[in-house]
């Protein structure tokens, strides 16, 4: 009865052996899982860091409009400034009314852009008898 005894206590330590070391294993596969999920996700943390810091850097360099040489339908002057092409609504200048205008940095806020719409003369509400 004691050699039974011993015999069952070895087979038990002899399981829990195996399901320990099955266990260790498991636990091991899952720790690896996590890691390389812990690693991806630092990865993706990390990079709105790194688009965040590329736009300030963007903001800190704005990029340089050229300036070029040309002349200004508005002022009728030869410049060197920022050239600005817009779709002049001057209906008081002929020479400028609907065309495609060159415009220099201070005749900019004086002119207009023309906005085009369908108009039909015949439904026109402010038209004059």
């Amino acid at each position: 009865m004691g050699e039974e005894i011993t015999e069952l206590e070895q087979k038990l330590k002899e399981a829990q052996n195996s399901v320990d070391s099955l266990l260790l294993e498991q636990l091991t596969e899952q720790n690896k899982e996590y890691k390389q999920i812990i690693s991806k996700l630092e990865v993706k943390i990390n990079q709105p860091y790194k688009t965040m810091s590329e736009l300030k850097n963007e903001v800190k360099n704005p990029i340089k409009e050229q300036e070029k040489t040309f002349f200004c339908d508005n002022c009728q002057l030869t410049k060197t400034d920022i050239l600005t092409k817009r779709k002049a609504d001057c209906p008081f200048e002929p020479r400028l009314h609907g065309r495609m205008i060159y415009l220099c940095s201070s005749c900019l806020p004086y002119v207009k852009e023309l906005s085009e719409v369908n108009f039909e003369k015949e439904d026109n509400p402010y038209k004059v008898n």
